[in-house]
């Protein structure tokens, strides 16, 4: 062998080299993101929230295609696209949620609208007429604003704007998550809710009675003196929100009749509140009456903010609902945060312990909040 040929052949054998030492690195440095976090369950649901909305995506690497690639890769076989405002029909809202469908659907991920009824911020700002009312008088709290399922210009537009999503993008499933009054304090809060005028007027036909009554200390129909009203209150906030569920599924499955349908509920066990007088949702009623396919169960921020917090923690929460909900021939999925804020921040192990957690004790999936907050993404 000539020395020239020689000095070609060690060429070529350290770009050979130095091509294998990269894709090893490469590799091994990003594993998370081609490595499932979970051994497939037939028939289980792996979801994950993906809210494009958020700052987060505004990251240059979380392209639509980007995004889909990785949610696949985790292992998740569903997305839960996010839409808080149904009304925006802007081109730059079109064009960020036909891309997003278009790039979870190339990875053969089923997408799940998640829409946040009664919060629109389009409607909000156009018609204040519409607006809920706290007991302070506003309508916004924290970054959610409210409006009224009791006003009948809002239903209708609502419904509208769900059935326009559903046909432009052909959504998998629609899940209704928080669909509910504030707040965990119940009536001791400034935020209690709704007094907007349609509401006031259509308790008062049912019972004769202003409901601002109720939560005024001078009046003989104050709630801590007139209990059998107050109940009446309670039952009738229950009744508009589970009637407004049944609204919009209903308008869903106009539609699409095999749409998937999936309604949160905010869990209180172990908790100092009762999701039913507090926030009007009714768990009984929504399995009996609203009949999702799925019912989501969201776990106690309580739990969320704690740092120490055991993945084995789900536990306690299908010890209280799976066979409740399975017993009335309904699904039911459990949700966590696993990156809102700091503290709350969970690893990938801490992720796929929780998943075979919630798999062994009798769930029939997961979902995690949110995709571009979590351990998904490095940042």
């Amino acid at each position: 062998m000539t020395k020239f040929k020689f000095l070609i052949l060690v060429f070529f054998l350290f770009i050979f080299s130095s091509a294998v030492v990269y894709l090893y690195l490469n590799l091994s440095m990003n594993k998370t993101a081609i490595m499932p976090l979970f051994l497939s369950k037939e028939k289980a649901e792996y979801g994950v929230y993906v809210d494009p909305f958020l700052s987060t995506y505004s990251n240059p690497r979380l392209t639509p295609k980007e995004v889909a690639k990785l949610v696949k890769g985790y292992g998740f076989n569903t997305a839960h696209l996010v839409v808080v405002n149904v009304g925006d029909i802007s081109s730059s809202f079109s064009n960020t949620i036909s891309s997003y469908v278009e790039a979870l659907r190339s990875e053969n991920l089923s997408v799940v609208l998640t829409i946040y009824p009664p919060t629109d911020s389009v409607a909000w700002e156009i018609h204040p007429e519409w607006r809920q009312r706290f007991l302070n008088g506003e309508s916004k709290y924290d970054w959610r604003v409210y409006l009224a399922p009791t006003d009948d210009g809002f239903v209708t537009y609502y419904l509208e704007n769900v059935k326009r999503l559903l046909k432009t993008y052909n959504f998998d499933g629609i899940e209704l998550a928080e669909c509910w009054y504030e707040v965990d304090e119940g009536p001791s809060s400034p935020y209690y809710a709704d007094f907007s005028s349609s509401m006031r007027q259509k308790f008062k036909e049912a019972s004769g009675v202003d409901p601002l009554e109720l939560f005024n200390s001078s009046s003989p129909h104050y709630y801590l003196k007139d209990s059998q009203l107050y109940e009446e209150w309670v039952n009738f906030r229950v009744e508009v929100i589970i009637n407004f569920m049944k609204n919009i599924l209903n308008a869903a499955k106009e539609v699409n009749p095999n749409i998937r349908t999936y309604v949160m509920y905010l869990s209180d066990v172990g908790q100092n509140y009762s999701t039913r007088i507090d926030h009007a949702q009714d768990l009984n009623a929504i399995i009996k009456d609203v009949r999702p396919d799925y019912v989501v169960i969201e776990t106690a921020w309580q739990d969320w903010i704690r740092v120490d917090l055991s993945p084995s923690y789900v536990k306690s929460y299908a010890d209280y609902y799976v066979s409740k909900v399975h017993n009335a021939q309904v699904k039911i999925i459990v949700q966590t945060d696993v990156g809102s804020v700091p503290q709350m921040r969970r690893s990938l192990d801490w992720v796929k312990e929780f998943t075979q957690n919630a798999i062994d004790n009798g769930f029939d999936g997961v979902v995690f909040y949110e995709f571009s907050i979590g351990s998904f993404i490095k940042q």
